[in-house]
């Protein structure tokens, strides 16, 4: 029976591994850029622009 879960254990060990492996390559930038590519989004050129909101004091 140990030998069993032994087998098991390095089995899902395996698949650990692989996923998150799988993972680390889907949260690079670089495939992200070229799936928002694909769906005809692009990295801006210009940077965004900061709003700024000036609220008037009522006691002053």
């Amino acid at each position: 029976k140990i030998a069993v879960l032994n087998k098991e254990m390095r089995e899902l060990r395996s698949a650990f591994v692989s996923t998150r492996s799988d993972l680390m390559k889907v949260k690079m930038e670089s495939a992200i850029i070229r799936k928002l590519g694909e769906e005809g989004l692009f990295i801006a050129e210009t940077p965004p622009k900061k709003i700024v909101v000036k609220i008037k004091k009522k006691w002053q």
